[in-house]
């Protein structure tokens, strides 16, 4: 059984990835700089702060505060599935920027290479373009997507686990022929997934050695880069 401190760290971190996911998105629609994203930590907590007063843990409401969320944030112990982190030096200390758990590669060069960071955004706003308008990605399950979608990959998802011998993903290629929507909308509906951090993508490392069915059957995210492998977060 989770101790309040457990509880209490799990709301803290769900409330910091969604506020990144929610700057993320507005810097993909140029509401924002690609400056803003990955969030700097002095970033998260005043939002916290500023927009919430108290943490619902179990049956009693525990008051914000400014040294409890940042002993949070910068504790030991950290699940990059839950949330990603990346740890960098300013002058003799450290601080911490975070990122959606499926957006390593937006962490891993540092942020004064900014010209990289930038072309990561324009290769997502290239794939979204390519998804179709906000307003179909956003908000209710749009027109034509099976409200099963997501029960359909589940199940999916555990009979292709049940068929390998220990298996932790499975082939995308795979799983799409096991779930009868369209192409498109296949690929929109597990970003969505993959954004709100109910599935763990992967990439090929050499996707252009695979054969040219099984690569038009992966998810594309840029030229030459590829999602291939998949893996359902079952604990949600």
């Amino acid at each position: 059984m989770k101790s309040q401190e457990d509880l209490l760290r799990h709301k803290v971190v769900k409330a910091v990835r969604d506020y990144v996911g929610k700057v993320k998105e507005e810097v993909v629609q140029e509401q924002r700089t690609e400056q803003d994203y990955p969030v700097k930590i002095n970033q998260a907590v005043e939002h916290l702060v500023a927009h919430l007063r108290e943490i619902p843990v179990g049956s009693i409401n525990i008051p914000v505060k400014r040294k409890v969320l940042e002993g949070i944030l910068r504790s030991g112990a950290w699940n990059p599935e839950e949330l990603g982190r990346k740890r960098y030096k300013t002058g003799s200390n450290y601080s911490y920027k975070f990122f959606l758990p499926n957006d390593q590669h937006f962490g891993e060069q540092p942020k004064t290479q900014i010209a990289y960071v930038r072309l990561l955004f324009r290769l997502e706003r290239k794939l979204r373009a390519s998804l179709g308008p906000p307003e179909e990605r956003i908000g209710s399950i749009p027109e034509g997507i099976p409200k099963s979608f997501e029960t359909e990959v589940r199940s999916s998802y555990r009979r292709l686990i049940g068929r390998s011998r220990g298996a932790a993903f499975v082939r995308i290629p795979e799983l799409r022929r096991e779930v009868s929507v369209r192409k498109e909308v296949f690929d929109r509906e597990i970003l969505r997934m993959r954004d709100r951090g109910e599935v763990i993508l992967s990439k090929h490392d050499h996707a252009a050695s695979l054969p040219a069915q099984e690569l038009q059957d992966c998810i594309e995210i840029g030229p030459g880069e590829h999602y291939y492998y998949l893996r359902l977060r079952e604990n949600l």
